[in-house]
């Protein structure tokens, strides 16, 4: 894959929980890394038409492996950072060379 394939840009959120001070618990999606990505919509295969039956899209979107981006996991989402689509990570694969990472995202579900 060429760098100018990576043509999208995307943000990897990790959901923290941390104390306010005052005995109470702040939750909210923290940013890790804004990266240029490769965004895929999956199509054609049965699972995939089954999901789109529920409202849910199938995506794959690659990035670069290295710094943060390296310790992604599936309790993290990825937003899209120009038409703020909030994706869940479903799963994680890296590259046969370890340069780049697929992330098999779904759209329309809760994150």
């Amino acid at each position: 894959m060429s760098a100018g394939q990576l043509r999208e840009l995307v943000t990897l959120q990790d959901f923290v929980e941390m104390d306010d001070g005052h005995g109470n618990t702040i939750s909210d999606w923290f940013d890790v890394a804004t990266v240029p990505a490769r965004i895929r919509y999956l199509k054609g295969s049965e699972e995939v038409l089954s999901a789109r039956l529920t409202g849910v899209q199938p995506i794959v979107i690659t990035i670069r492996n290295g710094g943060p981006v390296a310790v992604v996991t599936t309790d993290w989402r990825a937003l899209d950072a120009r038409a703020g689509t909030a994706f869940n990570i479903r799963s994680i694969i890296k590259a046969e060379r370890g340069d780049y990472i697929d992330l098999l995202v779904e759209s329309g579900v809760a994150t």
